[in-house]
């Protein structure tokens, strides 16, 4: 699940286990790993855990549903019961954020990308790494941010516990 992947990306230590879970996550149910044998290699004919198809149907179905109830397509018969008027309104809320928010997320890689040359050895040096992969930039950005606070996020544990933190709502 979302939760369990996330953390282990950013505390994982080892650079193979963490390219690994990665990987393994990204191409879960998905025509990559279809019929793979433990070599790697594929088995003729074997679907495997491939969900491309079933995929299909259901935005096949999502599309007819939407015609059916007289809307142009599925996002915007999902806008029908929500906040946001239609989906010209979500992709502009969309572009702002990405135009505010992507500066401060290309500084922090590049901050992040600085601490692995410095503290992550000769694998991260750039002689053998043009630049983080994405099974690295999870681990790197949250020891920046242990370095820049001198905080781990586990400390904060007893501080933003579910049940306080209702009770103070």
């Amino acid at each position: 699940d979302g939760p369990s992947y996330i953390a282990a990306m950013q505390h994982i230590p080892n650079r193979e286990v963490r390219k690994e879970v990665y990987i393994g996550y990204l191409t879960r149910a998905s025509d990559f790993t279809a019929g793979e044998e433990e070599d790697g290699e594929k088995k003729e004919g074997d679907v495997g855990k491939n969900n491309v198809v079933i995929i299909e149907e259901i935005l096949k179905l999502r599309k007819e549903m939407a015609g059916l109830l007289g809307f142009k397509n599925y996002a915007e018969m999902s806008l029908a019961s929500k906040m946001a008027p239609d989906v010209e309104s979500v992709a502009n809320l969309s572009n702002l954020i990405l135009e505010k928010a992507l500066p401060a997320a290309q500084k922090e890689l590049a901050e992040a990308t600085e601490l692995a040359r410095s503290e992550g050895g000769e694998e991260y040096s750039v002689e053998n790494l043009e630049k983080l992969q994405p099974w690295d930039t999870s681990f790197w950005v949250e020891r920046l941010k242990e370095k820049t606070f001198d905080l781990k996020e586990e400390e904060t544990r007893p501080y933003l516990a579910l049940g306080p933190v209702l009770n103070g709502m």
